[in-house]
């Protein structure tokens, strides 16, 4: 006599159209049997097909137990164990500003089993309203802010999927608004000219007239150590970028993780060579145990200069300094970039002059050449009428 299983998983009716289904995962450490449970809403049919499904997950490993957990607790949770210690400081901040100002008291006191594509929708909807914007200012976030928050979420909950607390990502697949590129900032050859005539005057000469002459990026300039610097082959190599500044500095493979090399012109060799002999003065002053890490930037104390610190301490007043004498000398004021539009600079000036393109995107430490075109090379009319003007005179030879 054959006897019947008794089937897996329950279906229970809690009202109209609604349905608790529980699904069998083991047992707790006590002994107790463990479930997954779901609120479903829907016809009785459909309530038994989605259990049906969710056995399927089971039995291949995709079906999650998050339990009680919140959207809000497990958002911090992954910033604390995932992005505080795997991220740049920067980025980190981003993400726990938007988590902590924006998705937490909209959305983060919904059970992470429960959080659905609908309610980000709705979130995402919401900040897109007028009055939306923390700083005040009329209007919702712009596209470029939203894409911003998506980011933090859709990698919150990819994280989540990855821990097996959810089975698939609720964020994956939301369309959003089309951000337009923004123009990238950086200075004309005669804006450079009026910044470096004041930076040659300032204790940290040496550090932005590398940025300015290498195109590096500043977390990479800051990671340079001396052994990096060949005085006699007259180039720097780049292997390292600076994670995490102060007296616990971490340091982490550059960006895609390759090793390049840039070569130095006479002017940047010889304020290294004497930015090298003031800090070994220095070292003598403070001891041995002064910039551990023999950076070439080391701050005062000896330790790596905080990205931010430089930006409010040294980068503003630099430019600040420079538009005062224009302004006194009856000169154009400089247009503000960032540290970053140093690099900017740099790159588009090489191209736009003739430079290799292969040679610039390796000195820049891009993963392609595309990229490095696609990012700066924006061709003026007079290369447009040039190339027209080939095209006329092949067209007129070959007749």
């Amino acid at each position: 006599m054959t006897v019947a299983r008794r089937p897996r998983g329950h279906v229970e009716k809690r009202g109209e159209d609604t349905y608790r289904i529980w699904i069998p995962i083991g047992k707790t450490p006590d002994g107790k049997p463990k479930h997954y449970k779901e609120t479903f809403h829907g016809s009785e049919e459909e309530a038994y097909k989605r259990r049906d499904a969710l056995l399927v997950m089971m039995d291949t490993n995709r079906l999650a137990n998050s339990g009680a957990m919140t959207y809000g607790q497990y958002l911090r949770t992954w910033l604390e164990t995932y992005v505080d210690t795997q991220t740049q400081p920067s980025t980190a901040e981003m993400y726990r500003r938007h988590a902590e100002k924006r998705i937490i008291p909209a959305i983060g006191d919904i059970r992470l089993s429960q959080l659905s594509s609908l309610h980000i929708k709705q979130f995402y909807a919401s900040i897109q309203k007028d009055g939306a914007r923390l700083d005040g200012a009329k209007g919702g976030l712009s596209p470029s802010t939203l894409h911003k928050v998506h980011v933090t979420v859709h990698q919150s909950l990819e994280h989540a999927v990855q821990d097996k607390l959810i089975p698939y990502n609720p964020a994956a697949g939301i369309k959003l608004p089309q951000v337009r590129r923004p123009k990238k900032r950086l200075w004309s050859w005669d804006e450079l000219q009026q910044f470096m005539a004041v930076v040659r005057e300032h204790p940290q000469r040496a550090l932005i007239i590398t940025l300015a002459y290498t195109g590096m990026r500043i977390s990479e300039a800051l990671a340079l150590r001396w052994d990096d610097i060949d005085f006699q082959g007259m180039r720097i190599r780049v292997d390292e970028s600076l994670h995490r500044a102060g007296p616990n500095a971490q340091f982490t493979p550059g960006k895609n993780h390759k090793t390049r090399t840039i070569p130095m012109d006479e002017e940047l060799a010889r304020v290294l060579r004497e930015h090298g002999l003031a800090q070994h003065m220095t070292r003598q002053h403070m001891g041995s145990d002064w910039n551990p890490w023999q950076l070439v930037f080391p701050n005062e104390r000896g330790n790596p200069i905080h990205r931010q610190n430089f930006y409010r301490r040294v980068w503003v007043p630099l430019i600040e300094e420079t538009n005062r004498r224009a302004k006194a000398a009856g000169l154009p004021e400089v247009r503000y970039i960032n540290v970053h539009g140093l690099r900017h600079t740099f790159a588009t000036f090489l191209l736009s002059n003739g430079a290799d393109p292969k040679a610039v995107s390796e000195m820049l430490g891009h993963h392609s050449v595309a990229f490095t075109m696609d990012e700066y090379h924006s061709p003026d009319e007079s290369v447009h009428r040039q190339a027209i003007s080939l095209f006329s005179r092949a067209r007129h030879t070959a007749r």
